[in-house]
């Protein structure tokens, strides 16, 4: 798990997926969504035994320490220049779709 505070670009099922699992450990995260359809402030995921977790996200007042990059392959780098990253922050991408490797 990340150590500081986190942001996902794209809120589908993999985003949505790894958001519930880091604000688990640290709720300074975000959810961005694409263009100026704004961010997420809440999870819920359904656990193995059919329970709901929902959990409330604060927006960090720090910039990211781990950026996962959940969109469809196509939209990634639009997403990436919208959310204005430092240089060297740390990018896990999750891509699939066609043209995912050159991103």
């Amino acid at each position: 798990m990340t150590s500081g505070p986190w942001l996902v670009l794209g809120a589908g099922a993999l985003g949505q997926l790894f958001a519930a699992r880091l604000a688990a450990a640290s709720d300074s995260g975000q959810i961005m969504l694409r263009g100026r359809q704004g961010a997420v402030n809440q999870v819920r995921l359904q656990e193995t035994d059919g329970n709901w977790q929902t959990r409330t996200l604060t927006p960090p007042a720090a910039a990211p320490a781990l950026v996962i990059v959940a969109t469809k392959a196509f939209n990634a780098e639009q997403a990436l220049a919208q959310a204005q990253l430092a240089p060297g922050t740390p990018l896990l991408l999750l891509q699939n779709g066609f043209s995912a490797s050159r991103v």
